[in-house]
């Protein structure tokens, strides 16, 4: 509400300096909602497989990426629940960094890291981990068992991109700069994935994962409307599924690549809508090296 009033008032505050701030608790459901666990589902470090049984000590580097979907006017359209366009395709595709190593009773840990390197304006700085074990069964069949996690934020012009200052359509709030927004991804899952292992084709390895994830996201404001500043702080949290269909192929003993299909089912209700499903589908792949 608070944020609503300012939109109607900033006429009237034009020559006097107001420092908004606050924390808002958000529906899970709500377009804000929406948008923070939309990009949340597109960072959430599946395996990518089965864990690895690596043995004792043994590491296991790997480079994975993800394509981020485009969204539409209507989708990008969530500030204030659903009536103001914001700046949510900043960037097209999604990469992080992977080092796992072996530990005993077949467990091994992964950490996961996307290095707070800017791009087109957007910088992130995620950090990952998963403890997984995977328990062989007859037919060359792996069920496999992670729990991970992440904690971390991307920072980037959100509310008032730089590129639409000029563009009073699109600057309903005669932002003055580009805003410095933060949106913070931390969450907790439980994956488990089924994979066959077909020895005739050279060990390649189809599989499919399930997830219920636990999303705990916020968002801060850092934007200049004329004279009014402000600091709002959005939050929410809840439950996301996800499900994965992919293949993996090692290309030698100790070099494999693999590639899936990631969906998400995401709630959400838009002013013009009752509650729907706006999920995300995205296409990821990996590159691993044993050492």
């Amino acid at each position: 509400m608070t944020r609503i009033a300012l939109l109607l008032l900033a006429p009237a505050l034009a020559h006097a300096t107001v420092i908004v701030r606050g924390d808002q608790e958000l529906d899970f459901d709500r377009p804000e909602s929406w948008a923070m666990k939309y990009f949340a589902s597109a960072t959430l470090m599946t395996g990518m497989g089965p864990p690895r049984d690596l043995g004792l000590g043994h590491v296991r580097l790997a480079l994975d990426g993800g394509w981020i979907p485009y969204v539409d006017r209507a989708q990008r359209t969530v500030g204030f629940d659903g009536t103001k366009e914001e700046d949510l395709n900043k960037l097209p595709v999604f990469g992080r960094l992977r080092i796992t190593l072996g530990l005993p009773a077949k467990l091994s840990f992964t950490l996961g890291w996307v290095p707070p390197i800017e791009i087109r304006g957007v910088r992130a700085n995620l950090f990952a981990m998963s403890l997984g074990r995977p328990f062989r069964l007859p037919y060359h069949l792996t069920v496999g068992v992670s729990l991970y996690g992440q904690v971390g934020n991307i920072d980037g012009d959100f509310t008032c991109p730089g590129r639409w200052l000029n563009d009073p359509n699109r600057n309903p709030l005669g932002c003055t700069r580009a805003s410095n927004d933060e949106v913070n991804l931390n969450y907790l899952g439980l994956e488990a994935t089924l994979s066959q292992r077909i020895l005739r084709a050279h060990g390649l390895e189809p599989y499919l994962g399930v997830a219920v994830n636990y999303m705990n996201l916020a968002f801060h404001v850092d934007a200049v409307y004329g004279e009014s500043i402000d600091h709002t702080r959005l939050h929410t949290q809840g439950a996301t599924f996800s499900m994965n269909l992919g293949l993996l192929f090692p290309i030698t003993r100790r070099v494999d690549i693999g590639g899936e299909l990631f969906y998400s089912p995401l709630t959400v209700q838009r002013p013009q809508y009752t509650n729907t499903v706006d999920g995300i589908v995205n296409l990821r792949a990996i590159l691993a090296v044993r050492l």
